[in-house]
């Protein structure tokens, strides 16, 4: 009985050693993946190509209507 035990126990280990190396190589995946993402969106040429097609415009002598700097005018 006792050897039973023992060697469920040692077995429900490594399944979980086993299932946990599988989630990390997984996570390690995500995380290249991510620092790909992070650093295409870093690129200021690609920064520059996301606005011009989301049509957005320099913000040029801007006006502060509050102190705290949240609300601004565009002249």
């Amino acid at each position: 009985m006792y050897y039973i035990a023992s060697a469920n126990a040692v077995t429900s280990r490594e399944y979980n050693i086993s299932a946990v190396r599988t989630k990390i190589a997984k996570l390690i995946e995500i995380q290249s993946l991510l620092t790909v993402q992070k650093s295409a969106t870093e690129d200021p040429i690609s920064a520059a190509a996301f606005a011009k097609a989301q049509q957005m415009v320099e913000a040029k002598d801007i006006v502060y209507v509050f102190e705290n700097n949240n609300v601004a005018l565009q002249k």
